[in-house]
């Protein structure tokens, strides 16, 4: 295990993927890439800073919060099953129909966007 202090959210998420943790706990960010992965995950500054740590009381409480968030494990990968590829890649975005996904077009409009970019850094300098 590798303790780091400080580390950026890049890091954290890269974390998350190399140790698949069996709870998370971090930012809304870092919570929502686990969440995303079936991982079961509290937001430190709701649930974790906000409670009194000392004395019994204070880590029990603690304990009571972390065992509620590892005992769905099974909900979240019943969740994760159920909700794959939904709203991801050519998916994403509000549908009323089921959405096609047309890589012509898209590899077309990438090239166009590219061209663009290209464009106005050119033009910039």
């Amino acid at each position: 295990m590798k303790i780091q202090f400080r580390a950026s959210l890049e890091q954290d998420i890269a974390a998350v993927e190399e140790y698949r943790p069996d709870l998370a706990i971090g930012t809304t960010p870092v919570v929502q890439h686990a969440k995303s992965k079936a991982i079961p995950s509290l937001y430190f500054t709701n649930l974790i800073s906000a409670r009194p740590l000392m004395g019994p009381a204070g880590a029990g409480s603690l304990a009571t919060v972390i065992n509620a968030a590892m005992a769905n494990k099974t909900r979240f990968d019943a969740m994760r099953d159920f909700f794959e590829g939904v709203g991801t890649e050519h998916a994403a975005g509000v549908w009323e129909d089921i959405p096609v996904d047309r890589p012509k077009f898209r590899k077309k409009y990438a090239a166009l966007n590219e061209a663009a970019r290209k464009a106005s850094e050119a033009i910039g300098s």
